[in-house]
């Protein structure tokens, strides 16, 4: 059930949009505090929606597609994101106790951990990290076919990336950093990130920027749909047993394509039994329809109902969608838009706890409701 303000409606609001109207107008009070405080929060507090991305990216880098850390000692199951399907037969989690260390490591053939594809991966950039030991000198950190690698070439961190504009036109990226990884079997932080907006990509090195591409602006990474993800491609850690990879995450990084709105905040809070999403935009440029999804574990979203939106306006549009069959447990959120191609407009993804805990104040009612 999804709602547009407008100021000349207000008097005709049932008792529910009233409901839905002390939200939204109360949110606009609010917002200027909601530019100091709510886009800095990084904790899901219960009953009240974070504007973090998830509640395991507390740094806000962008919605999380997998994360593995092999600390409870299965291979194949990750944190976060979809499980393994199968690796290579000698692929074990050992420990480095003097590192504080558990991973991966294979001493013949590469570890060859592979994911079977989700839709969550064909996403338009990507920001990857992982902790490597340098016991192999050629090998993948994350591919996906022939599409996307990034790993190790001759000791060198290295990437290959497809790209594609808006006409549909490829481009292939294969290069390798001049900065050579000393052979001190050290364990050290690997990072690739492509942002489509700015078309940038870049590789670092414990922080430290080793290689930086620049192509046209707004080009998306293209995926070959259906082709596994592969963790650990071809690193056998030269023939031992000894760990060679400890944790990997891969993530959606913040921001996208041109989105057709300024959203200025999104937010979601409790009303009785159901969820009262609202969202605010300072202008929308073709903006046809908002879709509000849902999901239990931000890698299966349903669409949860939608809202017309202003088409083209100059001015600040409130809008609000209740849900009414909400998750018990943690709730999240994400905007879409019926013509735009991407999966989520920008961020953020919200979390709400519902039910809120026992004793909890819902805030931006009148009085207070405890609930």
């Amino acid at each position: 059930m999804g709602y547009r303000l407008k100021p000349s409606q207000r008097q005709r609001l049932s008792t529910l949009q009233k409901g839905t109207l002390i939200i939204a107008s109360t949110s606009f009070i609010a917002l200027g505090i909601y530019f100091g405080i709510v886009l800095q929060s990084t904790k899901t507090t219960p009953g009240h929606a974070s504007n973090s991305l998830m509640l395991e990216d507390p740094a806000g880098t962008g919605e999380t597609l997998i994360a593995f850390t092999w600390d409870e000692g299965e291979v194949l199951k990750p944190e976060i994101g979809p499980v393994g399907s199968q690796t290579n037969t000698q692929t074990q989690i050992v420990s480095e106790p003097d590192l504080n260390i558990k991973g991966l490591t294979n001493p013949s053939g590469g570890i060859d951990l592979s994911i079977p594809w989700n839709t969550s991966f064909e996403t338009e950039g990507i920001s990857i990290e992982t902790n490597f030991r340098m016991l192999d000198t050629d090998g993948d950190f994350f591919s996906c076919g022939k599409e996307f690698r990034f790993g190790i070439r001759k000791g060198n961190p290295a990437v290959r990336y497809t790209l594609t504009d808006s006409k549909g036109k490829k481009q292939v990226i294969e290069e390798q950093s001049d900065y050579r990884i000393a052979d001190d079997r050290n364990f050290r932080i690997y990072a690739f990130s492509y942002n489509p907006v700015s078309g940038r990509a870049e590789i670092l090195v414990d922080g430290l920027l080793v290689w930086s591409k620049k192509t046209d602006a707004f080009q998306s990474l293209a995926w070959k749909a259906g082709t596994p993800v592969v963790i650990g491609a071809g690193l056998d850690a030269g023939g031992t047993t000894s760990c060679i990879l400890d944790k990997i995450s891969v993530r959606k990084p913040v921001g996208g394509r041109f989105i057709p709105l300024d959203l200025l905040g999104f937010s979601a809070e409790p009303e009785g039994d159901q969820i009262m999403l609202s969202w605010f935009t300072g202008s929308e440029s073709g903006t046809e329809q908002f879709i509000i999804e849902r999901s239990s574990d931000t890698q299966s979203f349903q669409e949860v109902g939608r809202v017309r939106g202003a088409g083209k306006s100059e001015e600040m549009k409130a809008y609000a969608l209740l849900d009414t069959r909400p998750h018990h447990g943690v709730n999240y959120y994400r905007l879409a838009l019926s013509n735009h191609r991407s999966k989520s407009v920008w961020v953020p993804v919200i979390a709400i706890r519902f039910p809120p805990e026992p004793g909890f104040l819902q805030p931006g009612l009148s009085g207070g409701t405890s609930r």
